[in-house]
């Protein structure tokens, strides 16, 4: 997988980051306060800078308008929320993501390779990651290694059940809400997508 340092220019099919309006201010890094997603117009945390509003999981282009009028990529990005940014090489977030920032990290120089990023629940390619909430809060944990249709579990070390998963798993899962074993009432989860569940869910087979 490549570093988060590449970023396409605006495609037609995508819309523009939704960025509020800020007041003139010396650009720095610090300027980004915790939970916030934030972007500057240029390369290494100067130029304009701007708070992304970015739900979660909306696909959108790494081109905006700034508070002084103009029209750009982003230049550098700081992620201090709770979840990841992934980056695309297409203009639909489809896939397996190219790049990635974790949380509390940044990319100071963008370059021009991806044509879309989104904000998705942390977790690592490969895996089956879980969240005690269903808004991806609390303690969260994950599963990788999984082989053919075993039942595997789904609970914490501490037996805390998840209401909510991502799947960065090349396969869909069966998440079952029966405890103890796979079987009765299950959500099913395709790669690459995630979701909150209603129910906690106990186990899992590919």
């Amino acid at each position: 997988m490549r570093k988060f340092f590449s970023f396409a220019s605006a495609i037609a099919t995508v819309a523009a980051v939704a960025l509020p309006a800020a007041a003139p201010a010396q650009a720095t890094e610090s300027q980004c306060s915790a939970g916030q997603f934030c972007v500057w117009s240029e390369a290494n945390f100067n130029g304009q800078f701007k708070v992304a509003q970015a739900p979660l999981g909306k696909c959108f282009s790494p081109q905006t308008t700034w508070p002084n009028g103009t029209n750009t990529r982003i230049g550098a990005i700081s992620n201090r929320t709770q979840f990841q940014i992934e980056g695309f090489d297409n203009g639909q977030c489809s896939g397996q993501a190219s790049s990635v920032l974790k949380p509390n990290t940044t990319a100071g120089s963008i370059g021009a390779s991806l044509q879309t990023i989104r904000l998705v629940p942390a977790c690592d390619q490969n895996q089956l990651c879980f969240y005690e909430n269903a808004d991806f809060s609390g303690k969260t944990w994950a599963v990788s290694g999984m082989t053919g249709t075993l039942c595997y579990n789904a609970t914490a070390t501490n037996a805390q059940a998840p209401h909510a998963a991502y799947n960065r798993d090349y396969r869909s899962m069966k998440l079952w809400t029966t405890q103890g074993f796979c079987g009765g009432p299950n959500y099913v989860l395709p790669s690459g997508q995630w979701s909150g569940f209603n129910d906690a869910v106990y186990a899992i087979t590919p």
